[in-house]
């Protein structure tokens, strides 16, 4: 008898692994330093009684059990029945969360890959603004935390001016956990008038979008 119960358990283990596959990859390609990032893990095929679980981050440990966050500052859970699948979403995301390793598990099957600084189209945070105004022109200089290096623009009154990157400098953390760079970037303009607020949006070669990154006040100092 008991060597019969095993056997049906094998072959339903057999069939499970057969029919179904299991999957995640990152929703949000453009993140904020000290945003979020999410995870979406679509699993197909259902089995009774599985549990759906995250490990990962850079001690690779238990980040959830059964919708169950091990550390709820730093990771949330949505999970959703009818369609099985279950996001991770890493809370106050900095460099140091990627070139790690995340798995998302369900029952017998999981996924297991690294997420790489590569994965994302953007990643930035930390802008240091040195803009200023001289001799009736708007120098804007802005230096951030990016990976991988942008090429930015200003608009101001529905007109696109180009930046040029002066200076890139790399930065590594936690022995080379990750290499996000520091870079200065410049432009001009000729305020007009009252309009005073300009926008700087970043676009990168992984991704067809512009991403607004910072709105800067360019009346300071003229009324």
């Amino acid at each position: 008898m008991a060597l019969f119960v095993r056997t049906l358990v094998y072959l339903a283990v057999l069939i499970y692994e057969s029919e179904s596959s299991i999957k995640w990859n990152v929703m949000n390609k453009a993140i904020k330093i000290g945003g979020q990032a999410i995870l979406n893990c679509t699993i197909n095929g259902y089995l009774a009684g599985m549990k759906r679980q995250w490990y990962g981050g850079r001690h690779y440990e238990l980040l959830s059990h059964d919708n169950i966050s091990s550390y709820p500052q730093k990771y949330a859970v949505e999970s959703f029945q009818s369609s099985l699948q279950t996001n991770l979403i890493i809370k106050h995301f900095n460099f140091t969360d990627v070139n790690c390793a995340y798995t998302c598990a369900y029952g017998f099957k999981r996924d297991t890959h690294m997420l790489k600084l590569d994965d994302l189209d953007f990643v930035y945070g930390d802008f240091k603004d040195s803009s200023k105004l001289k001799g009736g022109i708007f120098i804007v200089e802005l230096k951030m935390k990016v990976y991988p290096i942008p090429k930015c623009s200003i608009t101001y009154m529905f007109k696109e001016y180009k930046t040029s990157v002066v200076s890139v400098e790399s930065v590594e953390f936690y022995g080379n956990v990750a290499q996000p760079y520091f870079v200065t970037i410049q432009g001009n303009i000729e305020p007009s008038g009252t309009m005073c607020f300009i926008n700087i949006s970043c676009k990168v070669e992984s991704s067809k979008y512009s991403h607004n990154v910072l709105g800067i006040n360019i009346c300071k100092g003229l009324f």
